[in-house]
């Protein structure tokens, strides 16, 4: 089992003080999180993995990337962060289709949801997603992005293809 003390880490927590027990009586401690919030967290759930932040963790994919707030929850945030984590987080679902094949966000975007909003603008309208256009295998980049509906999106997959009847 992992002894918990002062100045253990768990992911992005540092434990700083033992402040008390849980009704259930388990150890409470006081962790610093990178960001420099505090919270209180019980022993085992540090142990286990199931703290790791304060709770910034969820406004960031990667570590290094600064909170972004604004935004969040919003169809453009949510069209950003699915971009990043289809390219490089190799257990999300689609990243056999992204990030395995090369597929990369541009350094702009990369960290910098207001940069990416900048070069995108709004979302025409809630039927519209981020679609990589004109070249459906290129990069996520400004020159190769545009919001597209469903139906120009399907008429832009790899496996379309244009047949003409005479």
């Amino acid at each position: 089992m992992i002894e918990i003390q002062p100045g253990s880490v768990f992911s992005r927590l540092t434990v700083v003080k033992r402040v008390g027990s849980s009704i259930h009586k388990q150890i409470i401690w006081e962790c610093e999180c990178e960001c420099g919030n505090t919270i209180n967290a019980i022993a085992p759930n540090l142990r286990l993995g199931k703290v790791r932040s304060c709770g910034c963790i969820r406004f960031t994919f990667k570590p290094g990337i600064r909170k972004r707030l604004r935004g969040v929850n919003s169809k453009e945030y949510n069209s950003w962060i699915g971009m990043r984590r289809r390219c490089y987080d190799a257990k999300h679902h689609k990243y056999k289709y992204y990030g395995a094949l090369g597929i990369v966000v541009c350094e702009r975007w990369l960290d910098s949801f207001d940069s990416f909003l900048a070069d995108m603008r709004p979302a025409p309208s809630k039927n519209h997603s981020i679609d990589r256009f004109p070249d459906k295998n290129g990069n996520y980049e400004p020159e190769n992005c545009r919001w597209a509906t469903v139906l120009e999106q399907n008429r832009n997959k790899r496996k379309f293809k244009n047949v003409s009847f005479i």
